[in-house]
């Protein structure tokens, strides 16, 4: 069972001097088996770094239910999750 946010993720558009209309980058979520996260990597560097620091924060700061193998119960897991900025509003992703 993949490990998935006890709550919704708020992310905070920050204000930043490059406005663009839409940014869109992936992040890996390294998350332990209590269903912290521990790490969050950004992939390929596709946002800019105000954006990638925001998308960091909201994840760093959500619990999530750990992933499970019927084997061995609670497992460290790692995801890969998509961020999409639009408009300059907060996305809210669940």
């Amino acid at each position: 069972v993949p490990p998935a946010p006890l709550a919704p993720v708020i992310i905070n558009y920050p204000a930043f001097a490059s406005m663009a209309a839409r940014y869109s980058g992936e992040l890996t979520l390294f998350i332990d088996e209590t269903g912290a996260v521990v790490r969050v990597r950004a992939e390929h560097g596709a946002l800019p770094p105000a954006l990638e620091e925001a998308a960091r924060t909201a994840f760093m700061s959500v619990r999530f239910r750990p992933g499970e193998l019927a084997e061995h119960g609670a497992v460290k897991s790692r995801i890969r999750v998509e961020v999409v900025f639009e408009g300059g509003a907060p996305l809210l992703l669940g």
